[in-house]
């Protein structure tokens, strides 16, 4: 039978670690790598640039700090047993303070000051002043008996809200008073299971922060209780309006009015999640949540960049990694960016390294100098027939920028990959307003790349397997296929 033309899209559905391989929708990835589903194919990440070299070892914390004389900056890290504070707003690492324990900080901005909790050392309050720069001190609290074990800090309805991590109880202040006389609320007389308060946050009903607000207290049992009202201690307006059970809460951040959560289920959206007592159909990345709760402990980190339109967990592997969901087209992907924990700054994305140095996420580049790699694997396909297939020819259909390589091959039937090809594609010239005027030959913008290539095999499913390296942006679109179908079925 004469060969048949056959286009599969790009893996528009993203990176599927949820359903068995051999019955993902044509749409989804078995394998989708420093890559971003975006509307008309898939793209390669952004690179990044170095920002600030702490000379340090790890940075485990990236903090934004909006104060009245603008935003500031500030980053924390590790440098032998000594862990540092900094202030890196003018990309220079000035140093707010050292001698501290810990360098893992959750933190609020309260009244303009910033407070600063790591369950470790004497929780900080920070003041900034022109001309004098940022100021930190211990932060006035009394009532609990060790307050340096406060690690969770929250800002609810005008007062602050503590927890230790490891009793039943969470602790509050007086109306607008950053840290003070501290009142401990009891949970175990509430509480189904018993657990201690491991974290505080708050959704709302109109997105923001209104009258409506609830402050939403996660148990390490798995227990969240919701609390409507704006003092604890008045029973008149203190209730609790919701009890759930979920999976063990690790981090959680709020976005849209709604919390972000990395569970040892999922990555779950409340309170979405929570109404529909766990019947919602579990996401893509769940597979993967499990599995990376499961294998890796230490700083996880749910982090939304609205900008971008990204959510991006970073797991705490040891050379560290990111499940990625594009928020504007619920496409998941994977990065294998050695970060340890992200902030947005002034619009832009930033993470700290593992070695001492924070960086800036930066479009249509490399990774501080040098290509970084990507992969992506398509779902098993039938072609829409399920005869048993030859393809001689196939075409990976892409627009580029700058140097590109990308190593392809087919495999069937659930099988590892018949054969591997590498077409590699050098720079055109500088892209267009990235070079001086009249002194260079401007490059052809996003030049395609659509050769086809000899193919091999024979099978009743196909998949596309390519992987590569790249210095510049791209996308992936779609697949071209040269299909010789047989009259057998396998």
């Amino acid at each position: 039978m004469p060969a048949k033309p056959v286009k599969i899209p790009a893996p528009l559905g993203g990176w599927n670690t949820r359903d068995p391989i051999s019955s993902m929708n044509p749409m989804d990835a078995i394998q989708l790598d420093n890559m971003i589903v975006d509307t008309d194919g898939v793209r390669f990440r952004p690179g990044y640039t170095e920002y600030v070299d702490h000379s340090g070892d790890y940075v485990n914390s990236l903090i934004p700090w909006k104060t009245q004389f603008g935003e500031r900056f500030l980053s924390a890290d590790k440098s032998g047993s000594n862990h540092r504070l900094f202030d890196i707003t003018s990309s220079t690492a000035s140093t707010i303070k050292t001698g501290y324990m810990r360098s893992v900080w959750d933190s609020i901005t309260f009244n303009g000051s910033l407070g600063l909790v790591n369950g470790a050392d004497n929780p900080q309050k920070l003041d900034f002043t022109p001309g004098l720069g940022v100021k930190a001190v211990d932060m006035s609290i009394s009532g609990p008996s060790n307050p340096a074990k406060l690690s969770v800090i929250h800002a609810h309805k005008e007062r602050s809200y503590f927890a230790t991590g490891d009793e039943p109880a969470f602790w509050y202040s007086q109306v607008e008073s950053l840290g003070g006389t501290l009142t401990k609320f009891p949970i175990d007389r509430v509480s189904l299971t018993g657990g201690n308060v491991i974290e505080l946050s708050t959704w709302s009903r109109d997105g923001g922060s209104g009258p409506d607000d609830y402050i939403v207290i996660f148990l390490d049992t798995g227990e969240v209780l919701v609390y409507q009202g704006s003092d604890p201690s008045d029973a008149n307006d203190w209730s609790i309006v919701g009890r759930y059970s979920m999976g063990r809460v690790l981090s959680v951040t709020e976005y849209g009015g709604k919390i972000h959560a990395v569970t040892e289920e999922d990555y779950n959206i409340l309170p979405d999640d929570l109404l529909t007592k766990g019947v919602r159909k579990p996401s893509k990345l769940s597979g993967a949540a499990r599995d990376a709760v499961r294998k890796y402990g230490g700083q996880w980190q749910m982090f939304i960049d609205p900008a971008a339109g990204l959510r991006i967990v970073n797991v705490p592997s040891p050379d560290r990694q990111q499940h990625v969901l594009n928020l504007r087209t619920s496409g998941p992907s994977r990065f294998t960016i050695q970060a340890n924990v992200w902030g947005r700054y002034k619009g832009d994305i930033y993470f700290g390294g593992l070695d001492g140095k924070v960086y800036k996420l930066v479009e249509n580049t490399d990774d501080a100098g040098t290509a970084f790699s990507w992969a992506v694997q398509q779902a098993f396909t039938d072609l829409g027939t399920p005869l048993n297939k030859n393809i001689p020819n196939y075409r990976p259909f892409w627009t580029t920028q700058g140097s590109f390589t990308n190593n392809s091959g087919l495999a069937f039937d659930y099988n590892a990959r018949s054969f591997i090809q590498s077409l590699e594609t050098a720079s055109e010239g500088p892209s267009w307003d990235t070079s001086s005027w009249d002194t260079t030959d401007w490059g052809t913008g996003n030049p395609a790349k659509s050769e086809w290539l000899m193919g091999a095999g024979r099978g009743q499913n196909v998949s596309i397997l390519q992987h590569g390296t790249t210095t510049r942006s791209g996308t992936f679109h779609h697949t071209d296929y040269r299909v010789e179908v047989s009259d057998d079925i396998l």
